[in-house]
């Protein structure tokens, strides 16, 4: 069926449809454990109350019903499912006589009945009434005055479903209780039944293999219809659900993306429901430096969806990096490779669904000396600066010194205030930096023509704080002008000495502090609290 329960389906006018109920338990414990019976009685019971009402008269696919209990264990790729097709479990029926349709319709009846079969809406084609009479089909609610005296002109037909032609179907009991309902005089009856099956010879499709079935209705009260059967049984012959393995079938790739949002999902449906993922998910992130800061940033960015990073940096990877650094490996080192490079072809390792890539640059400072040779190379390396800059949607600067963070703060701040003036939007820029115990981490302010002249705290239910059009940049909030941080330094000097565990502390509040701006009704302009909640981010 192109839709579940769908009636407008027959685009070949041969099909009947099927209705049906899909329970779907969300614990394999709920579905091992839930009532099979109950649940089977309880559509039983609704069909019956269709019969009663004359609904099925009206409407007959109704009584093709059907139930799937299912669970679906997303973690492992595994479907659990159990079919039932409802019947009336003591409902019996006895078969006197049987034999092909050509023993009683001529080749030109069986044409016409085809014909007018095909012309049936698909809620009537499952059930109906054939005038051997008139040569003519009718639907059970056009005979409904019929009398016992004209059933030897009619057969009662049905749209067999079961795989042997010469086998009458189970849901041939429901239909039999809506004829002895509808009729009780039915009831320990012979009647004459023909069982409608299409096949196609050639190019032509007939009903050439259908049967005539002289079949013995049985006495049916209340009772027989209180109790209903149809759980299928597994391909173990034993009652029982099936399991669809799923996960050998599937391309890993998309295993791997569907696992990555599965676990975000489970954010949202529990916890978050009003977090919008996907904003966080095309968000496009430049890191600014590929070491310690740059490798924790880059694995929390992956954790929370976000499918573009590019990671920028100017050296190679050195035989200290790997045990800090958890992007790097051992060969890394051996090859000296490219940090930015290498981080991120194992971002892609790590995650294929990720769209990462390297880009080896060196960001000119103020502060240290451009010689003439290297004039061309600089003003190349602020262009290419420049455009990943206005590519992105936040930029974190993790660099190591202070003076290679100034050009991308002030690019930072300067394409921020042009994006907002033509589309109001704000690209957001994060600062992390290390001591040896302490850490920072700040967001950038966005101003867009519109900065409040009162740049001082504001009270808000016992908070001050500061809005964020008016707050400063990270040289704003320093007094000493950007300069050569590194000349003149001793090893201990050049190195950044930190604990080891304050880089994933500080990255991961890094990304946190860029996600709660994502999703922050008032954006970027979202306001900083002087006494925020988490001490430890400094904005």
């Amino acid at each position: 069926m192109p839709a579940f329960n769908s009636r407008d389906f027959n685009s070949q006018n041969m099909y009947v449809p099927f209705e049906g109920t899909l329970c779907n338990r969300n614990t394999v414990e709920q579905f091992k454990e839930c009532d099979k019976m109950g649940i089977i009685n309880a559509a039983g019971a609704n069909l019956y109350r269709s019969i009663v009402s004359g609904e099925a008269l009206e409407k007959p696919s109704i009584l093709n019903s059907f139930l799937i209990l299912s669970f679906a264990d997303l973690k492992k790729y595994d479907y659990y499912y159990w079919f039932a097709f409802v019947v009336p479990k003591n409902l019996f029926i006895e078969v006197a006589d049987k034999s092909n349709i050509s023993a009683v319709f001529t080749k030109d009846i069986r044409s016409t009945l085809y014909s007018e079969f095909k012309q049936l809406s698909a809620i009537q084609k499952t059930y109906f009434l054939v005038d051997s009479k008139l040569n003519k089909i009718l639907t059970l609610k056009e005979v409904k005055g019929l009398s016992m005296d004209a059933t030897k002109d009619f057969y009662f037909a049905f749209f067999n479903i079961s795989v042997c032609p010469d086998l009458v179907g189970s849901q041939l009991r429901n239909f039999v209780a809506l004829l002895t309902h509808v009729w009780p005089f039915l009831q320990d009856t012979t009647q004459k039944f023909l069982s409608i099956i299409c096949s196609r010879d050639g190019s032509e499709i007939n009903v050439d293999k259908s049967m005539v079935f002289h079949l013995k209705l049985p006495t049916v009260s209340e009772n027989t219809l209180n109790t209903w059967v149809g759980w299928e049984k597994n391909e173990r012959d034993r009652l029982g659900p099936k399991v669809a393995h799923m996960k050998s079938t599937l391309d890993p790739a998309v295993l791997a993306e569907n696992s990555v949002d599965l676990n975000l999902k489970l954010m949202k449906w529990r916890v978050v429901p009003d977090i919008n993922l996907e904003k966080i998910k095309f968000t496009k992130c430049l890191l600014l430096g590929s070491g310690t800061l740059g490798c924790c940033v880059a694995r929390s960015l992956l954790a929370w969806g976000v499918r573009t990073i590019t990671m920028v940096d100017n050296s190679t990877v050195s035989f200290s990096n790997p045990v800090r650094q958890s992007l790097f490996t051992y060969e890394d080192s051996v090859k000296m490779r490219p940090k930015a490079e290498a981080a991120a072809d194992r971002l892609k390792e790590i995650f294929p669904g990720v769209k990462s890539k390297g880009v080896q640059l060196t960001i000119p400072m103020p502060g240290h000396t451009v010689s003439e040779s290297t004039v061309e190379q600089t003003t190349k390396s602020v262009a290419v600066l420049t455009d990943l800059i206005k590519e992105s949607d936040v930029v974190f600067l993790l660099m190591d010194s202070r003076e290679s963070r100034w050009l991308p703060a002030m690019l930072g701040s300067f394409y921020n205030k042009v994006a907002a003036f033509v589309s109001n939007y704000f690209q957001i820029v994060i600062n992390a930096a290390l001591g040896f115990d302490s850490y920072l981490v700040m967001r950038h302010g966005a101003q867009a023509g519109n900065a409040s002249s009162d740049a001082s705290p504001k009270e808000l239910k016992g908070f001050q704080f500061i809005e964020g059009r008016n707050l400063g940049c990270y040289f704003c909030n320093d007094v000493t002008a950007p300069g050569d941080s590194v000349k003149n330094r001793t090893l201990d000097q050049q190195c950044t000495v930190t604990r080891p565990g304050i880089a994933q502390i500080a990255g991961a509040l890094a990304v946190e502090l860029a996600v709660s701006l994502l999703q922050h009704s008032d954006g970027y302009v979202w306001f900083s609290a002087l006494n925020e909640l988490l001490p430890h981010i400094a904005e």
